[in-house]
């Protein structure tokens, strides 16, 4: 099954979703406005809309990080 190794040395599922979800949000606020042969111009992204992204993918492993505190008891 597709998943990397957490810090505690686990598989994770939640954290090979975060690392895919962080290239492509970098990628398209890389690529924001400029013209690509095969799809046209790409539509701007504003640091805002980058910060929201960014925000809403370290959400997602950040509660991960919580919950497995609260059920480890650490």
């Amino acid at each position: 099954m597709f998943g990397l190794l957490d810090s505690r040395g686990k598989k994770s599922k939640t954290l090979a979703f975060v690392v895919v979800s962080w290239l492509v949000v970098v990628v398209k606020f890389l690529l924001a406005g400029v013209t690509v042969p095969v799809f046209g111009e790409l539509p701007p992204m504003t640091g805002g809309e980058f910060a929201a992204a960014v925000a809403a993918v370290l959400g997602i492993w950040l509660g991960r990080e919580w919950k497995d505190k609260e059920v480890s008891g650490a």
